[in-house]
Parts: structure tokens; C-alpha cells; sequence
């Protein structure tokens, strides 16, 4: 469903004789975010508790994940070598 928002949004604004995109932010649920970094859906639940993982939105009983958020949030984790002294996430 998001998908094809995210199409007729970006079809709409072609249309119209955009040259760019306008700037969507996707809603990932956990699940999503986990399978894109080959991580366990427990460790993202694991870091909401601890407060040290993607910030995250909660809309009633749903947890959404900002595509922004995340990409920030590994380009933060991104490293030259493996001793760079950068924090660890």
C-alpha cells in the first residue's frame, strides 16, 4: 500500500514537470527494518527498551520506523576500518 503511494505520488509530481522527486518518508515496520539490516526483529525491540537504536515512531500499538531515520542511522554506523574509533551501534 505505501508502495503504491509512494508511485502515484512520484508519478503526480513528474506529471506536473518536476524534476525531482518531493521528498516521501516511507514507514518501515520492524520486520522490514530487520530483513534490510539482516538483524533479529528482537534486537531492534532490545534496543527501543535500552534507548540506543533507530528512533522510532509509535502510533497507537504500532511501532514505524522513518526510512530517513534509518538510513541516518547506518550512515552514522558506517566505518573506514575495523579499528575506527567511532560509537558503537
Amino acid at each position: 500500500m505505501a508502495n503504491r503511494y509512494v508511485h502515484e505520488m512520484a508519478t503526480e509530481a513528474l506529471s506536473t514537470g518536476a524534476t525531482a522527486i518531493p521528498n516521501l518518508d516511507v514507514l518501515l515496520d520492524e520486520n522490514a527494518v530487520a530483513k534490510r539490516q539482516a538483524r533479529s526483529v528482537k534486537t531492534l525491540r532490545n534496543q527501543r527498551v535500552a534507548g540506543d537504536g533507530i528512533p522510532f515512531l509509535k502510533l497507537g500499538r504500532l511501532v514505524r520506523y522513518r526510512l530517513s531515520d534509518v538510513v541516518a542511522w547506518e550512515t552514522a554506523c558506517l566505518r573506514s576500518s575495523t579499528s575506527d574509533q567511532g560509537g558503537s551501534r
